[in-house]
């Protein structure tokens, strides 16, 4: 007996170390073929700017090409089902973020697990979302709103460019539970449609996420009361935080990352995440994000950065529960 477990010790010994060079020398190996990056949005958007600024310095950090494929169907449970069936090898990868995180609480029945299916390998940007009005309203201020809607509860009316269950819908949930007091959330589907309902007095103000408003809010056809983060916005500097105005239980910073599948080996892991941390260390990264309501993020490990989507998919999961939305 003792012989026996021996000899099965040292097969098991054998079986460990083949495992570990065979997943060695494929690290040694990666990349050598195109890697293909999954955005859960369509062409033009913020997400694919983001997308195809990550993949144009992932290429010439890692010395492949990598392409970006849009798959924005579903709300983006498309593309993360198709990540969940890629071979665990580093090839396929996507962005994956708050939207995702949403999603793990609006769906009775889901058909993956976002902490057990994937592979968070890093943190890239994060942004924040602006309570607007329109460049000539009478609000001047965070104050002035919630005066209202305390004069006037259930009267006040604000938009949101998504749907029910949507980040921006979600986040002026949010906000009426931190002024304490009653106003009508409208959503109209798209910032478009948003637009044109602030600026044509429909709607009293608005949330949405500050990508899309950057360059509204600098033309002076709408105008910031504050925004959701923790920090400023860099090119909104004279924008008060909803914090600062008052607010801080509305604090909301929506988060992006690189995923892989799970079962990815963890070199090939550390190599995404050593690339995308160079990419993130880049000064002219920084600016084109920056400039866009964007902030680069960063996380020494994929471990840090699977915490931080955890941390986002409990945070949401609050909110949704919060704002009543129903189970899909």
């Amino acid at each position: 007996m003792l012989l026996f477990r021996r000899q099965m010790l040292r097969l098991a010994s054998a079986v460990a170390m083949s495992v570990l060079v065979a997943g060695t020398a494929h690290a040694d190996q990666f990349p050598s073929r195109p890697i293909t990056l999954v955005v859960q949005a369509a062409a033009g958007g913020a997400s694919d700017l983001v997308a195809r600024l990550v993949a144009q310095r992932l290429t010439a950090n890692l010395g492949v090409p990598v392409v970006v494929d849009n798959a924005p169907a579903a709300g983006g449970v498309v593309a993360v089902k198709r990540l969940v069936r890629a071979s665990p090898d580093g090839y396929t990868l996507m962005i994956c973020g708050t939207k995702s995180a949403i999603a793990e609480s609006l769906f009775k029945s889901h058909p993956y697990n976002l902490s057990k299916d994937l592979i968070q390998v890093a943190p890239i940007v994060s942004t924040d979302l602006a309570l607007v009005v329109d460049g000539n309203s009478k609000l001047k201020n965070v104050g002035d709103l919630v005066r209202e809607i305390k004069t006037r509860p259930g009267k006040v009316t604000i938009g949101v460019g998504d749907t029910i269950g949507g980040i921006q819908h979600l986040a002026a949930e949010l906000l009426k539970s931190s002024v304490q007091g009653n106003f009508l959330i409208v959503p109209y589907g798209s910032l478009s449609k948003l637009e044109v309902a602030v600026r044509g007095g429909e709607v009293d103000a608005a949330v949405e996420l500050v990508p899309g408003l950057i360059s509204l809010l600098q033309q002076g056809g709408l105008r910031a009361l504050a925004t959701t983060g923790k920090e400023r916005q860099g090119d909104l500097p004279n924008v008060p935080t909803i914090a600062e105005a008052g607010l801080p239980k509305a604090e909301l910073t929506p988060l992006s990352f690189v995923a892989a599948p799970a079962g990815t080996p963890a070199a090939v892991i550390a190599r995404l995440n050593a690339a995308l941390k160079k990419v993130l260390a880049e000064p002219e990264f920084q600016k084109a994000m920056t400039s866009r309501g964007l902030r680069p993020v960063s996380a020494e490990s994929s471990a840090d950065a699977q915490r931080m989507m955890d941390a986002d998919i409990e945070k949401w999961r609050g909110i949704v529960k919060l704002a009543n939305v129903p189970l899909q």
